[in-house]
């Protein structure tokens, strides 16, 4: 019933999505963090939400635009849902900024599928990720997206690696023209100072996101070979994309391997994890197995604020 009702791609849904992660977001306020509620605090959040509001609609504007899944609201559910799993990814740090900018490059990496404009988008994305990068320096590491999708997609050429790495650097060399205008060099070569960490340990003795991140981990693994197994099932669009999509979602890994803090980069596993589960979803043929994970999906949603 669950499954069959967001099947579909209805106002009332997109409503009741809505409505769904401020539950989620309100309960990370009051138990998450034992942040301490007052006015300020409340203003704050709230003017945050028009932040997560941007990253829905880039979201689902890059799925829709480049057919990432069908047409229903699976990928929204499921993202919302994540973030219901890991509510430490609504805290609102430079990484959950620099992949606002990664968004407007994925946007134009997904689109390399289509033969149009393809200079462009290799600069555009380029120049996102270079954005990105100087908010959270770990995002250079997209590039390999990049380079991955031109690969697959055929559109290798020198004149198109030469353009991504202009793209990349334009942003970067702007900010060095600032910092050497403010005599501030030091504040530049402090952008680009990697502080890695492949310490797990905050995961692995936080009984709640340990559970919530095996549990993903595992999802995430069976869901990759079921769509292995029924890859005919799905669009030509997918099948051309998912080569991407699985690209895209072990960079994320790799960043959250080596990221000082990992619960800011947890937001990073989300969107290609929306976009397999939704997937998934879609291809399992029997409706009550589809209900029974959503609801379990959503019970263990449930976890982070009560444990």
């Amino acid at each position: 019933m669950i499954a069959n009702f967001f099947n579909k791609t209805k106002p009332i849904l997109a409503i009741i999505i809505g409505v769904l992660f401020l539950v989620y977001y309100v309960l990370a306020i009051v138990t998450v963090g034992n942040t301490v509620v007052t006015p300020d605090i409340v203003l704050s959040k709230a003017m945050y939400l028009f932040l997560f509001l941007i990253l829905f609609f880039l979201v689902q504007f890059i799925n829709r635009k480049n057919t990432l899944s069908k047409l229903n609201t699976y990928v929204l559910l499921i993202l919302v849902i994540l973030f219901g799993v890991f509510p430490q990814s609504m805290d609102v740090h430079q990484p959950f900024y620099a992949h606002l900018f990664l968004l407007l490059a994925f946007r134009k990496i997904y689109s390399l599928t289509i033969n149009k404009s393809i200079k462009s988008k290799v600069f555009d994305s380029a120049f996102w990720i270079g954005v990105a990068s100087i908010i959270y320096n770990f995002s250079f590491i997209f590039l390999l997206l990049l380079i991955v999708a031109i690969v697959f997609f055929k559109k290798q050429s020198i004149r198109n690696f030469v353009i991504l790495i202009v793209g990349f650097l334009t942003p970067v060399y702007l900010v060095f023209t600032y910092y050497f205008f403010v005599d501030n060099m030091e504040g530049f070569y402090q952008l680009f100072s990697f502080h890695h960490s492949f310490s797990f340990e905050y995961i692995t003795s936080n009984f709640s996101v340990w559970i919530a991140f095996m549990m993903l981990v595992f999802l995430l693994i069976g869901a990759l070979f079921m769509i292995v197994l029924k890859i005919n099932l799905l669009a030509t669009t997918i099948r051309n994309s998912m080569m991407i999509i699985v690209t895209h979602l072990f960079i994320s890994f790799l960043i959250l391997i080596v990221a000082p803090i990992k619960t800011e980069v947890f937001l990073f596993l989300f969107f290609p994890s929306a976009i397999i589960i939704a997937n998934f979803l879609e291809i399992i043929p029997n409706k009550k197995v589809k209900d029974f994970f959503l609801i379990t999906f959503l019970l263990l949603s449930l976890i982070p604020y009560f444990l």
